[in-house]
C-alpha cells in the first residue's frame, strides 16, 4: 500500500508561524501604503506653504519698498545723506568712497573738480562709515538697512592701505631691523616719520583683530610681521595723559572761572589749552564727515559741563553752538508752521461767517 504523502509543513505549529508572517506582511504592506500616502500628503502641504511663503516675503518686500518710499518723504538729516548718496550713485556708478590722507593714493577724490566736490565726498564717506558702524552694533533700522542695500552698499569694504604700500612699509622696517636689531621705530623717527606711524598702527589694528574689532590686521599680515620678531607690546617713550584726566583738568578749570573754555593760549597750563582746542579740532572733524579719535560718550561729556565748541572771535563762547542753531532753527520753522496754519484757519472762518452772512 502506498504511503501518504507528507503535508509542505512539518506540524502544524510551522503552519502557524507562516500564517502569522503572511499577517505582519500584510500589515507591513498596508502601514507602507499608508506612509506613502502620508507623504504625499506632506509634500503637497509642503509645497502649498512654499507658495504661502513666496507670497508672503513678496508681501513683506512690497510693504518695505512702500514704507521706504514713504520714509524718504520725511525730511530728516538720514533722508538728505541717503539722497545725496543716491545722486552720486547715479553720477558715479557707485558708492565705493576710498579712505582719504596723506598716505592713500585715492585718485577719485584728488580727480574732484573743487572743494565743494571734495567736501561731498567727504560728508557722504564719513556718513557711510557711521551706517556701517550702526549695522555692525544692530541699531540700523531695518527700513534704512533695505535703502542701502538698494542702492549697493559695500558693508565688507578693504580696510587700510592697498597690498603695495603695506608691503612697501614693511620693506622699509626690515631695513630698519638690519640697522638697529629691532622693529621698534620710535615714535617722530626723523629718519622715517611714515614708518614709525605705520608699525604704531599695526599694533592698534593687531589688537582690534584680538578684540574682534575693525579695522584688523589679517592672519597673513601678523605671520609676516612675527617672522621678523615685530614686537607686538611696542609703547611709545611717553606715556600720553589719559582723556578722563584731561576732562577732570577742564572741570577743576571751570569750578576756578566759572566756565570750561579754556583759552587756546592760557600760560599757565598750554598742555591743557592744547588739549582742549585739540577736542574742538575733532569735533570740527565729525561734522565735516572725517573720521576723529574722540567718542560720543566723550562729546556728550563736554556738553554737560557746557563746553563750546566754537572758539573764536570776540564773544564767542556767547554764541550758540551747531546743536542749539539747529533746535532753534527748528523751532523757527515750528512757529512759523503754526503761524500758517493759523492764518489758513482764520482765513476759512471768515470765509464762512462771509457765506453764512
Amino acid at each position: 500500500e502506498k504511503a501518504p504523502t507528507r503535508p509542505p509543513y512539518a506540524s502544524l505549529r510551522e503552519m502557524k508561524k507562516a500564517e502569522a508572517a503572511k499577517k505582519r506582511i500584510a500589515q507591513a504592506e498596508r502601514k507602507a501604503e499608508k506612509a506613502a500616502a502620508e507623504v504625499a500628503r506632506l509634500e503637497k502641504l509642503l509645497e502649498s506653504s512654499r507658495d504661502v511663503a513666496d507670497g508672503a516675503r513678496g508681501a513683506a518686500q512690497k510693504a518695505m519698498e512702500d514704507g521706504a518710499d514713504h520714509l524718504l518723504l520725511e525730511q530728516t538729516p538720514w533722508n538728505d545723506y541717503y539722497r545725496k548718496l543716491v545722486e552720486y550713485r547715479d553720477r558715479e556708478g557707485n558708492v565705493e568712497f576710498k579712505r582719504i590722507g596723506d598716505n592713500c593714493n585715492n585718485v577719485a577724490y584728488n580727480a574732484l573738480p573743487n572743494e565743494e566736490a571734495r567736501k561731498e565726498y567727504r560728508h557722504l564717506s564719513g556718513w557711510l562709515g557711521r551706517q556701517r558702524t550702526a549695522r555692525r552694533k544692530g541699531t540700523l533700522e531695518p527700513i534704512q538697512l533695505f535703502l542701502l542695500n538698494r542702492v549697493g552698499v559695500n558693508w565688507t569694504p578693504p580696510q587700510g592701505p592697498g597690498p603695495e604700500k603695506w608691503f612697501a612699509h614693511l620693506e622699509r622696517l626690515k631695513e630698519y631691523r638690519r640697522i638697529n636689531g629691532d622693529t621698534n621705530v620710535p615714535r617722530g623717527y626723523l629718519p622715517d616719520k611714515k614708518l614709525a606711524v605705520w608699525v604704531r598702527t599695526q599694533v592698534a589694528h593687531y589688537r582690534n583683530a584680538n578684540a574682534g574689532r575693525k579695522p584688523a590686521l589679517s592672519a597673513d599680515r601678523i605671520r609676516l610681521l612675527e617672522e621678523i620678531g615685530f614686537d607686538w607690546g611696542i609703547t611709545s617713550d611717553v606715556k600720553p595723559t589719559p582723556w578722563e584726566d584731561r576732562f577732570e583738568e577742564v572741570c577743576r578749570y571751570k569750578e576756578k572761572y566759572g566756565h570750561p573754555n579754556v583759552p587756546w593760549k592760557w600760560e599757565e597750563n598750554r598742555t591743557l589749552a592744547y588739549w582742549v582746542t585739540r577736542q574742538r579740532n575733532m569735533y570740527k572733524f565729525i561734522l565735516d564727515g572725517k573720521r576723529a579719535p574722540i567718542t560720543e560718550d566723550q562729546i556728550e561729556k563736554l556738553n554737560s559741563i557746557g563746553f563750546q565748541w566754537n572758539a573764536g572771535g570776540k564773544r564767542a563762547y556767547d554764541r550758540p553752538n551747531l546743536e542749539q542753531r539747529q533746535r532753534q532753527e527748528q523751532e523757527m520753522q515750528q512757529e512759523q508752521h503754526e503761524e500758517d496754519v493759523a492764518e489758513d484757519d482764520f482765513h476759512e472762518l471768515e470765509q464762512v461767517a462771509y457765506e453764512t452772512i
